[in-house]
């Protein structure tokens, strides 16, 4: 039973993992949506009051927080994908139904090969309910 109870939390950690695969893209869209306003804010600016003449090109910036934000979420996401955590979530927990279900297939056959009966109640007509 130990097994199954850590066996039951890397089921846990592969979903956990899978959400963070899909959540991840919306802080990075949030991300993008911060750089593109003060970028926009800055083209107005260097364009001047008048237009008419040339300004001369800004020198390159260094690589923003936001942007190194960006972009070691976009690897961290690359990562998670490479990991397959999707299927191996699913793997899991359908490993996990099967030897639960026969698990409780065989703790009433159990019972009723020591006992000769299964003792029905509420807790029995309970599960065979659902």
């Amino acid at each position: 039973m130990g097994g199954l109870f850590f066996y039951t939390l890397w089921a846990g950690y592969l979903g956990w993992q899978w959400r963070r695969v899909r959540t991840i893209q919306d802080e990075i869209n949030e991300l993008k949506k911060q750089v593109k306003a003060p970028a926009q804010a800055t083209a107005a600016v260097a364009a001047g009051a008048d237009g008419a003449r040339e300004a001369p090109p800004p020198p390159p910036a260094a690589v923003s927080p936001v942007e190194a934000k960006i972009q070691q979420l976009t690897e961290e996401r690359k990562m998670l994908i490479k990991g397959s955590y999707r299927d191996r979530h699913y793997n899991a927990g359908s490993i996990l139904l099967a030897f639960g279900v026969f698990e409780s297939v065989g703790g009433g056959l159990n019972t009723w090969f020591r006992t000769g009966k299964l003792f029905p109640g509420p807790h029995l007509f309970a599960g065979c309910g659902t």
